[in-house]
């Protein structure tokens, strides 16, 4: 049987579920698109057909990110960064 490795990481802000688009948006801009593993999007016209590695969550009402397999290792946001 594969283990699956994951990260998952809870922020302190509160958040609902109709922020989740919001949220996911923001955490992208910040990454500066570098990763596919954050969005899925090879460009405006082409996306990449997985399952989602990473993740954009509530959990206990607060905003939080799941990081699956590869994303584990590959997470490269800072939630330590003040301006994140």
């Amino acid at each position: 049987m594969t283990k699956t490795r994951y990260l998952h990481i809870i922020f302190s802000e509160p958040i609902q579920s109709y922020d989740i688009p919001k949220f996911r948006a923001a955490v992208i801009e910040k990454s500066k698109r570098e990763s596919d593993l954050f969005h899925n999007h090879l460009d405006d016209q082409q996306y990449i057909y997985r399952y989602p590695l990473i993740q954009y969550k509530v959990t206990d009402k607060k905003a939080s990110l799941v990081c699956l397999n590869e994303s584990y290792g590959g997470y490269t946001l800072s939630p330590q960064t003040k301006d994140f």
